[in-house]
């Protein structure tokens, strides 16, 4: 759910996190930089074009 909502809006990394019940933007930045091997905004930055 986490990379549809980074490709398909614009919501700040924060505020997505926050929706999905994580503490803290970091909190998810951390995850996510573990399983995508990427931070979220640059996920965001590399799918679109």
């Amino acid at each position: 759910l986490m990379k549809q909502l980074l490709l398909e809006t614009d919501v700040s990394v924060e505020r997505i996190a926050y929706s999905l019940g994580y503490p803290s933007a970091d909190h998810i930045a951390r995850y996510f930089q573990q399983h995508a091997h990427m931070s979220p905004s640059q996920y965001r930055a590399s799918h679109h074009t």
